[in-house]
């Protein structure tokens, strides 16, 4: 591979596979943490069952008292900035695929045109190099 395809790679991992992934992971992790359960205060333990039977954490053996019960957040929601980033960066990372797509497609009209006109010169020349000779058909 040539110092231009690989420079032609990364400028690609760069601006479409890296915003991407971004905003992928963004869009994945922009749900806020938190347990929708009573839990133990120590370990993280669901302790929805054992409330009101006993004092003790059954996973991990922490008295409530001190580790304490950390209270349901009820339903996670999502970030909604988060969210938004994520989509910049994958209307970004599609725009960039899309807009190199267009460039490469360009290019290659513009070599294939040099091409031809290449060829048309060549093919000319050619033809004006060559001595005519006509041939008379009355001669015979």
């Amino acid at each position: 591979m040539s110092i231009a395809g690989v420079f032609r790679l990364l400028v690609f991992l760069i601006m479409v596979v890296v915003p991407l992934a971004g905003g992928v992971l963004l869009i994945v992790f922009s749900r806020r943490r938190g347990p929708d359960h009573p839990a133990c205060g120590k370990c993280g333990y669901n302790v929805q069952a054992s409330i009101g039977s006993g004092t003790r954490c059954p996973e991990c053996g922490a008295d409530f008292g001190q580790a304490g019960i950390t209270p349901p957040r009820g339903k996670r929601k999502r970030n909604p900035f988060m969210i938004g980033a994520g989509l910049v960066l994958i209307v970004l990372a599609v725009g960039c695929f899309g807009s190199s797509l267009a460039f490469q497609r360009a290019t290659i009209a513009q070599s294939q045109a040099a091409r031809d006109a290449a060829g048309q010169k060549a093919t000319a020349r050619a033809d004006a190099a060559q001595p005519e000779t006509e041939e008379d058909p009355e001669a015979e």
